[in-house]
């Protein structure tokens, strides 16, 4: 079956499932850091060592894997998948100028403000005195993210713009499950190989890049720009969602039974990071594979259910970017504001959860009346 080449649509600059994601998504990032400082492995700015059962360590660190192996990628995905319509509406100079100042301003801002406040908040409830030259706090922190949209973003430009057209846009259905499953299978094997070498938790220096995730955030930004050139995201069915789902269903119990058979609960965590161990690779294939289905799962039921937006979700998707560049100054605050409350830490995170989603929520669109603050946030 041949099909037939079609001009590139111009998309729309908001398209109201995507905007849709971005708020659940920017929730999701609000959580799983709340979570990794109550009682998830992890990396965050304040760990709080109250008092925590197993089974609250199991469900946190189930919930942080499952974050894990999907909400960046997809935040990459649907970044790359405007990123087409954006470039033809402003042509290339204009479009990276608007990608330096809306990237690149919170980058530095972060770096150079955001983060210093940060630690210094951090170690004055340690009773450290801030030291500027001793202690200056710099760094991207959650901004690695942005950064890396940045640097892909670039990279496809001067792709688009140097490069020989390889890819000629026209309508073509979405792969099927088969072909989804074979690609997030090899996905899982590349970074299996990769992280031999760059385990989970090695960080490239400075510019803060978590080497071990990268095959799939390269993956799936290309996969982005494809999917606008062939129309995937329309194309994709609701067979494909209720198959992806079941599986996302079964797949969440097989984590806990791979961290048991491994030696997860005798503390035998770095076989699972990385290396030659069959702990990494399974982790590694369950990871990828987990991820695109919670994707393909989200990405059918919001496009066929959460297609419209109120005022309420209209104004949530304008603050979103915010959101995630300010939370981490509500949420450490936050914690450190409950940290007296003497209860179980997976309790206390049930309990704190929607206040710092709500809270992030109002700091973002508070930021963002700011003269001048809409233009970059």
């Amino acid at each position: 079956m041949s099909a037939q080449p079609v001009p590139i649509q111009r998309a729309p600059a908001r398209v109201l499932f995507i905007d849709n994601l971005r708020i659940l998504l920017t929730a999701l990032v609000i959580l799983h850091h709340l979570a990794i400082g109550y009682g998830s492995a992890g990396d965050w700015y304040y760990d709080e060592n109250g008092p925590i059962t197993t089974l609250s360590t199991i469900l946190l660190t189930l919930f942080v894997a499952i974050n894990q192996s999907f909400f960046m990628g997809f935040f990459l995905l649907i970044g790359s998948y405007m990123i087409p319509g954006s470039l033809a509406r402003k042509e290339a100079a204009r479009f990276v100028l608007d990608r330096l100042k809306r990237l690149g301003i919170p980058i530095l801002l972060y770096t150079f403000v955001l983060s210093p406040v940060l630690i210094a908040i951090l170690r004055a409830d340690r009773g450290q005195p801030f030291d500027l030259f001793q202690a200056p706090g710099f760094g991207l922190g959650p901004m690695w993210f942005v950064e890396t949209l940045l640097i892909f973003s670039l990279g496809y430009v001067a792709w688009h713009t140097f490069a020989p057209r390889t890819l000629t846009p026209r309508a073509i259905n979405a792969p099927g499950n088969f072909v989804i499953a074979l690609f997030a299978f090899v996905l899982g094997v590349i970074t299996f190989v990769v992280r031999i070498w760059f385990p989970i938790g090695w960080w490239l220096e400075p510019i803060h890049l978590q080497i071990a995730h990268f095959p799939q955030y390269i993956a799936l930004f290309v996969i982005g720009i494809i999917a606008f050139q062939r129309d995937w995201f329309n194309t994709l069915g609701n067979t494909s969602r209720r198959v992806w789902l079941w599986s996302a269903l079964t797949l969440a119990p097989a984590f806990l039974a791979i961290g048991i058979a491994g030696g997860a609960l005798e503390g035998n965590l770095d076989a699972f990071t990385g290396g030659v161990h069959w702990q990494s690779f399974v982790t590694a294939i369950w990871e990828q594979v987990m991820g695109i289905a919670v994707i393909i799962t989200l990405l059918v039921s919001f496009r066929e259910r959460l297609n419209r937006q109120n005022n309420l979700a209209q104004t949530l998707a304008a603050d979103a970017y915010a959101v995630f560049t300010f939370h981490p100054l509500v949420i450490v605050p936050l914690a450190l504001a409950f940290r007296d409350i003497a209860i179980e830490m997976g309790v206390k995170f049930i309990f704190i959860a929607p206040l710092a989603v709500i809270a992030c929520f109002i700091v973002g669109h508070t930021i963002r009346k700011i003269p001048g603050a809409q233009k970059i946030f």
